[in-house]
């Protein structure tokens, strides 16, 4: 097989983007994956996807494979936060990337347990509550309702 450039994401990560708008009050969490045979050539316009992409519930794993070497592929790892030429930074971490040669290795398993936490910090950041967190912010309400009630009927008794 012969690998040739450009190699180009942000088409992908644009319909991507797109797709996931269409969606966006879906309480579906995406995950897109990447094939590449070398650095991404549009690392520019690639982040100012990534920054509008990390509002949405996503996460992207770029795979490098192939001889390449991918010394810029990490810069789009947003685990700092990408910042455009705006200034605008990412919402959150949704980027990881490793190479395929590391299939084996403990950093290729890292990156796959990194969804939940990526998940986890979108629904965090949008709200959304489960039912465990409902209900005990439920019973935590209640608890302060009788506290004041109790107050509210030993003040009751000391005036009477």
């Amino acid at each position: 097989m012969i690998f040739s450039g450009p190699t180009l994401v942000t088409p992908l990560l644009t319909k991507f983007y797109e797709k996931l708008k269409e969606a966006k009050d879906s309480k579906v969490y995406r995950v897109l994956f990447v094939l590449l045979d070398g650095d991404a050539d549009d690392l520019t316009d690639a982040k100012s996807m990534i920054i509008k992409l990390s509002e949405l519930p996503c996460s992207i794993i770029f795979i490098g494979i192939g001889p390449a070497s991918f010394i810029r592929m990490p810069l789009l790892n947003n685990k700092n936060k990408l910042r455009n030429a705006q200034m605008k930074t990412t919402e959150r971490d949704i980027v990881q990337f490793v190479t395929f040669k590391e299939a084996n290795s403990t950093n290729f398993k890292n990156v796959f347990r990194k969804i939940p936490e990526q998940m986890c910090a979108h629904l965090e950041r949008t709200g959304y509550k489960t039912e465990y967190e409902i209900e005990k912010n439920a019973t935590e309400a209640a608890d302060k309702v009788r506290k004041i009630q109790q107050a509210a009927e030993a003040k009751a008794l000391r005036e009477a």
